[in-house]
C-alpha cells in the first residue's frame, strides 16, 4: 500500500477539508482504516475513519486539537492493520 500524503495538498491549517488523500496499490480492495500520528509517528492516537471504502481518497476536516509540526498519516487495511503504509515525511498543521 502507498500513500501519497507528499505529493497531494495536505490541508495544513485548522477547518481546513481535506478533499484529497490518497492511496495507492493496495493491498485488497476491502476497507481501510486513516489514523493521524501529530508525534512524528511514535503513535497514531487520532482515527480519521476507522473503516473507510478502500476507494483511493477520503475527506476530513482538520480540528485544532490535529495541531502539530510532526503530523503524519497512517492508512491500514481494517483486517489485518499490519497490512499499512505510512506519509513519507512530517507534515505541519497549523
Amino acid at each position: 500500500m502507498t500513500t501519497s500524503t507528499g505529493k497531494v495538498p495536505i490541508p495544513t491549517s485548522v477547518g481546513d477539508i481535506a478533499r484529497r488523500f490518497f492511496f495507492s496499490n493496495p493491498p485488497t480492495t476491502e476497507n481501510v482504516k486513516i489514523e493521524l500520528s501529530t508525534n512524528g509517528g511514535a503513535s497514531y492516537s487520532t482515527v480519521l475513519k476507522s473503516s473507510s471504502t478502500n476507494d483511493g481518497s477520503q475527506s476530513f476536516t482538520v480540528q485544532s486539537a490535529w495541531r502539530s509540526t510532526q503530523a503524519k498519516i497512517r492508512v491500514s487495511w481494517v483486517a489485518n492493520t499490519s497490512v499499512n503504509d505510512t506519509s513519507n515525511a512530517n507534515f505541519t498543521i497549523r
